[in-house]
């Protein structure tokens, strides 16, 4: 369970890290909730990663859920690839 834990923060952090790349390249924000506050600092993003990653984790937590952490990380994962392929694509361009 820790490594999926691990994981889920891993994942959340370069998630982070790769939005904010897309950003400075002048790709959009596709996370809706982030485009309706404005999010376009990093101090922004991360604020609002951590506590939703607080809040995941919480909640799992209370509902004995844990094991779902598995597939929030396959789509944390398949979010970051997209990340990726934007910030290639950005970079092709």
């Amino acid at each position: 369970m820790k490594a999926r834990i691990a994981l889920f923060l891993g994942l959340n952090l370069l998630d982070t890290a790769l939005t904010w790349v897309v950003l400075l390249q002048g790709g959009a924000e596709g996370n809706p909730v982030l485009r309706f506050m404005g999010a376009v600092s990093p101090l922004k993003i991360l604020v609002w990663k951590l506590s939703t990653m607080a809040v995941v984790l919480l909640a799992l937590s209370a509902l004995r859920r844990l094991a779902w952490l598995t597939w929030v990380n396959v789509g944390l994962a398949v979010i970051c690839a997209w990340n990726i392929v934007a910030i290639v694509w950005g970079a092709i361009r």
